[in-house]
């Protein structure tokens, strides 16, 4: 398995789905998702594969040419629909330091940070229902992202030092811990904002022209910080990654280093009671308190999900024409699922849909009921 880091050359975009029509009467606008969803790095990644393994970047491999190499196929349209290649990703490297996002039932606990756990059943017009039980001015860790050693031990221990959630972004500025400061980073600190305005001119009557006001809110990463992305199912030396690769909108790039990828650590056979952390967005049906979850041993006991999202995008049609795909409910990176009944019963490397894609990834957690 390979992990391939991606550093963008410069800002970046990559839009949702919402139109962007230019003859818009206000003003058109398109805000970069960050981070980047799986669909777009997948993309990219399958694209600089192919460049590693000889396309010129011309030719239509996607169409299996008789001119482009034969290893092509083993990721083109036949290969995608057999998931032959598996990404998993994007995560963020920052000065060497993987990151993974927290749990969303994370808390800080003064110099800790611990996983809050289902309290006991209360009434609700919905039937009974587990509520996490905070301590008081809890405040959840959703939205921040950690070293992945920390997060790991986290998710195994139930508690981890604060200091250890640190994550070294350089040229930041060192901060005074009140007691107050939520554990790990804010995601989104991780990728500047930079908003550009345009407006089309008449070249005729050097005036702006009516419904040509437009704006693209851009993401640029620190110094420092990459995003990173684990490949398998396909055999490329690291060495042969040396053309920047397209990645998302307005003609931007990254260039992209390639290396082993660190050895795994097996998920524990789950427990009676157990937690299950995304680390990649998921696409599945909807919960459902007491029943399963996609293959998941055991059933859902309670969710702390942190915003549900949604993803679409554009593919080509044979015609060449740009058409919008089918938007899907996305459960956001840190979503923490509680089961139970699960004792024993082996675990999916991935739930939902397109988990080729990198959807779906999940790390598990101890839950130790009661205690």
């Amino acid at each position: 398995m390979m992990r391939l880091h991606l550093d963008p050359a410069d800002n970046f975009l990559v839009r949702d789905g919402r139109p962007f029509n230019q003859d818009d009467a206000g003003r058109a606008a398109a805000a970069s998702r960050f981070p980047p969803p799986p669909d777009t790095v997948y993309g990219a990644v399958r694209v600089a594969l192919a460049r590693a393994l000889g396309w010129d970047g011309i030719g239509d491999w996607m169409r299996g040419t008789a001119a482009e190499p034969k290893q092509l196929g083993s990721f083109g349209p036949a290969a995608e629909a057999a998931a032959a290649m598996q990404v998993a990703g994007p995560w963020f490297d920052v000065a060497g330091t993987p990151l993974l996002p927290l749990p969303a039932a994370a808390f800080r606990d003064g110099v800790s940070v611990r996983l809050a756990q289902p309290g006991p059943a209360v009434a609700t017009d919905m039937g009974p229902v587990r509520l996490l039980a905070l301590p008081p001015r809890g405040r959840l860790a959703a939205g921040r992202w950690a070293p992945e050693t920390a997060v790991r031990r986290l998710l195994a221990e139930g508690a981890v030092a604060f200091d250890d959630c640190r994550v070294p972004v350089p040229g930041w500025v060192p901060f005074i811990d009140d007691g107050r400061v939520p554990p790990g980073v804010d995601v989104q600190q991780l990728g500047a904002i930079e908003a550009r305005v345009g407006l089309e001119r008449d070249t005729a009557s050097r005036t702006a022209v009516s419904g040509r006001l437009y704006a693209s809110v851009r993401r640029q990463l620190p110094p420092g910080v990459s995003l990173i992305v684990d490949v398998a199912g396909v055999q490329v030396a690291t060495s042969a990654f040396a053309v920047p690769i397209p990645f998302g909108g307005e003609g931007r790039f990254v260039f992209v280093e390639a290396a082993i990828a660190p050895p795994v650590p097996a998920q524990p056979n789950p427990g009676q009671h157990y937690c299950v952390s995304l680390i990649t967005p998921a696409i599945l049906p909807p919960l459902a308190v007491g029943a399963q979850v996609c293959g998941l041993p055991g059933t859902l006991i309670s969710a702390v999900v942190p915003e549900v999202g949604a993803t679409a995008g554009f593919v080509r049609s044979e015609d060449g024409r740009r058409q919008l795909t089918n938007t899907a409910a996305v459960l956001p990176p840190g979503t923490t699922l509680f089961l139970a009944g699960g004792a024993g019963q082996q675990l999916p490397s991935a739930i939902g849909e397109r988990q080729w894609r990198g959807y779906g990834r999940f790390l598990t957690g101890v839950w130790r009921d009661g205690q």
